[in-house]
């Protein structure tokens, strides 16, 4: 049985699936190669999004969350999905991305526990909403790996 990846959840994402952070343990140490992640619900522009983020790297990617109700059980293929297309759009090799989706087989929910983590998270969405406006929206030299020339 594969050891699991925690996804370290802050208050307001919990409580918006009806839990309350102390019935959750936090996170232990983080043995995948990415460590455990943390999520948080952010406005980004005039929308709202999971913002999810390794803990170890601070490797983060959004995901604006549409119509449809999120629910708990989402949230892993949410997980895997935006790391899929973050190590696709920034050239990570085939080798790479399936190395680093193996380590998210097994997801746990957990309480958010750090405070340096949730600093920089908060740094993060800083940085995000800055993009979000500016007339030009996101440049695309930052979506787009350059190509040698």
């Amino acid at each position: 049985m594969p050891t699991p990846t925690y996804l370290q959840c802050t208050r307001a994402v919990l409580e918006g699936f009806g839990l309350r952070p102390e019935e959750l343990q936090p996170a232990p140490a983080a043995v995948s190669r990415l460590g455990n992640w943390t999520l948080n619900k952010v406005p980004i522009g005039d929308r709202m999004a999971f913002l999810f983020m390794s803990d170890r790297t601070y490797l983060n990617f959004p995901i604006l969350e549409g119509k449809e109700r999120v629910e708990l059980q989402d949230l892993p293929a949410f997980l895997q999905h935006g790391l899929n297309q973050l190590l696709t759009a920034i050239g990570a090799t085939p080798a790479q991305i399936r190395s680093a989706l193996s380590d998210l087989e097994e997801i746990a929910v957990t309480r958010a526990a750090s405070r340096s983590g949730q600093a920089m998270h908060a740094a993060i969405v800083d940085d995000y909403a800055h993009v979000m406006r500016d007339p030009g929206g996101i440049p695309m030299h930052r979506l787009l790996k350059q190509s040698p020339e």
